[in-house]
C-alpha cells in the first residue's frame, strides 16, 4: 500500500520544474500556471498514494497523465520541438502506469 508513489512524485516534481523553467526561460505564464498546476495535482495524488487510497490517488495521476499529454501532444506535433515532445512522452508513459494501478486497485 503506498510504495508507487514514487512515480507520482517524480512526474509531479518534473511538471512544476519545467513550468517553473518555461517562465523563467520565456516569460510563458501559460507554461508556469500548467507546470505547476498540473504538477502540483501529481504531487497530491503521489500524497494519497502515500496515505493508503491508492485507487483514488492513481485515478487522479491518471487523468492528470491525461491532461499533460491532451495540452502537450498537439503542440509536440505541430511544432516538432523537443521540450513539448518530451513532455508529453513523459506524459503517455505516466499514463500507461497509472493506468495499470487503477487496474490494479479496482
Amino acid at each position: 500500500m503506498g510504495g508507487s508513489a514514487h512515480a507520482a512524485y517524480a512526474v509531479g516534481a518534473l511538471l512544476c520544474a519545467g513550468g517553473l523553467a518555461g517562465f523563467v526561460r520565456a516569460r510563458s505564464k501559460p507554461s508556469l500556471f500548467a507546470g505547476v498546476g498540473l504538477g502540483t495535482l501529481m504531487l497530491v495524488s503521489g500524497y494519497i498514494i502515500r496515505q493508503g487510497d491508492d485507487l483514488k490517488g492513481h485515478t487522479l495521476a491518471l487523468v492528470t497523465s491525461g491532461l499533460v499529454v491532451a495540452g502537450t501532444l498537439p503542440r509536440a506535433i505541430k511544432t516538432q520541438k523537443v521540450v513539448p515532445a518530451a513532455v508529453a512522452f513523459v506524459g503517455l508513459v505516466s499514463a500507461l502506469y497509472q493506468g495499470q494501478k487503477v487496474r490494479e486497485w479496482r
